[in-house]
């Protein structure tokens, strides 16, 4: 681990470095940047405040509070978080979230949001370049793995629109590598000019 500070004071007997000016942490697996941040030796754990970004080689996350446990790789984010994903092409906006960089498990609380550009298809001219969007929005959101895919999962009010497919349910699994949405708990379908009901729908 590697800590540099614009200023610092480090108390022996807690093992634990204060920093109140600007701060960096590294320890190979990530960087983790803010306006001030202590850090815990015997604990193994770091506090970031004010303009905190942790960055890794699949996501950067911006917040305003953020805790990292290395033992764990458990990173807390809280307040304003924002997360951009360089696997997936997308951006997440929530109010907090729980994020295990080794199981690359991710939970998001308090009315997530979520963009992903899934493709870019190109025909015979640049013109015609199509940008996949997706937009999602529920009141929890968990990236996690299902069989070695990668899985999304949203819960409570979700709402989403990917081209001309609108979607609502309570219940929503989301496998992006074969592009198919599993839903349940009342969910509403709208294509184009129809719109379908059912206990449960795969699309």
């Amino acid at each position: 681990l590697k800590l540099y500070s614009d200023n610092g004071v480090y108390f022996a007997n807690t093992r634990t470095t204060l920093s109140p000016g600007a701060v960096r942490i590294t320890d190979g697996h990530l960087t983790l940047t803010a306006n001030t941040g202590t850090y815990n030796a015997d604990l193994r754990k770091a506090d970031f405040y004010g303009n905190v970004k942790i960055s890794d080689p699949l996501n950067t996350i911006y917040s305003d509070t953020m805790f990292y446990l290395r033992d764990s790789s458990k990173v807390t984010a809280v307040s304003s978080v924002k997360i951009l994903s360089n696997e997936n092409n997308s951006t997440a906006f929530c109010d907090s979230m729980e994020y295990y960089r080794k199981s690359r498990h991710s939970i998001l609380r308090g009315l997530p949001q979520l963009i992903r550009i899934d493709t870019a298809v190109e025909k015979n001219s640049p013109d015609s370049i199509r940008l996949d969007k997706l937009f999602l929005k529920a009141k929890t959101v968990v990236s996690t793995k299902e069989d070695m895919k990668q899985l999304l999962i949203a819960t409570d009010s979700v709402y989403l629109l990917r081209g001309r497919l609108a979607i609502a349910c309570n219940d929503m699994k989301y496998f992006p590598n074969d592009s198919i949405f599993i839903l349940k708990d009342v969910p509403v379908i709208w294509f184009e000019e129809n719109q379908i009901f059912a206990d449960s729908v795969a699309v």
